[in-house]
């Protein structure tokens, strides 16, 4: 009885995870299925993403860079990423420490914005990178002064129709997330910006926002517990019924990016185990990589998620 039960069960969830609309005549189902129509963008098309605008190009979220993104590249989307100053305004900055890309050794939470410092120039600016080999970098292929930082107010009333991702970087800040989503009502960009956070807490905090039926919903990026959540339901058989209420799922797609957990592993386990330089290297660089690969490229995982109204982007750098 409990081995019938067990195939009935894995053959439900086969169906639904190629065919998810299905839950819709479900009773208990997860029916919130949204409309692949209405998340930034039509359809399920490739979408052109400029990492802070192009960081190896010009210097990293400027407006010299967003607008060499747009004006040569024909990008469909600027990333982004957004820190509080001293005196709460939203500033476009990945790093939080202004050492590397200003030359100051201060946080950006320290400072006014009226005082931050500008970018380094072109011949002292390295894209920051932890997958950059910099003694291989030959240069930005333009040259340029100091850069003023921008805010995001900025970055939204220059560019009404331009698709923005944000990243919010302050962790657990509600007042972060707050003034984010204040300028996206503000300037009517709910269905223009897409939001997230490496923050669970910031991804709670968004979400609540769209409680409200009386406004537009808020584009909202899968957070990290909810990504390993859906490919843990996605290898048990179970990911139809997990209910996901966010509207995209943006994952890393990169040897590159994967080796620093590889690096990570093979730390751990040379604790235990005896290897050697070459095999250590070989679980760094080769197999921890290989499998998150594999684990986050799963066609139908893909498929199964775009059926929903999930917009899947993937992201990485240059081998």
């Amino acid at each position: 009885m409990i081995l019938e039960l067990i195939i009935v069960i894995s053959i439900i969830n086969y169906i639904l995870l190629y065919f998810p609309k299905l839950l819709k005549a479900i009773n208990g189902g997860n029916s919130k299925l949204k409309d692949t129509q209405c998340v930034l963008g039509k359809g399920e098309g490739c979408l052109h993403i400029s990492h802070r605008g192009g960081s190896d190009e010009a210097p990293e979220n400027t407006f010299l860079a967003f607008e060499h993104a747009i004006a040569d590249c024909n990008t469909d989307m600027l990333e982004t990423d957004v820190w509080l100053t001293k005196d709460n305004v939203l500033v476009i900055m990945h790093d939080e420490n202004l050492m590397h890309v200003c030359g100051a050794d201060k946080l950006i939470g320290e400072i006014n914005y009226a005082d931050l410092p500008m970018t380094k120039d072109s011949e002292n600016l390295i894209p920051s990178s932890d997958f950059l080999d910099q003694s291989e970098w030959g240069g930005y292929p333009i040259q340029f002064s100091p850069q003023r930082l921008i805010t995001l107010e900025e970055l939204f009333q220059r560019y009404p129709d331009i698709l923005v991702s944000v990243d919010v970087k302050n962790p657990n800040n509600r007042t972060a997330v707050s003034l984010t989503v204040e300028l996206v009502r503000r300037y009517k960009r709910e269905n223009k910006t897409m939001l997230s956070s490496f923050s669970n807490e910031n991804i709670s905090y968004l979400k609540e926002y769209n409680q409200d039926g009386s406004l537009p919903e808020l584009v909202i990026c899968i957070g990290r517990d909810k990504l390993f959540k859906i490919l843990l339901g996605y290898f048990t058989g179970f990911l139809p019924w997990i209910n996901i209420d966010e509207h995209v799922l943006s994952f890393p797609m990169s040897y590159i990016f994967f080796s620093s957990y590889g690096r990570m592993f093979a730390n751990k386990i040379s604790k235990y185990f005896k290897l050697t330089k070459n095999q250590l290297k070989y679980i760094e660089d080769e197999l921890i990589p290989e499998i998150l690969v594999w684990l986050f490229t799963r066609k139908s995982l893909i498929k199964h998620l775009q059926k929903r109204g999930i917009r899947c982007f993937a992201w990485g750098w240059m081998e």
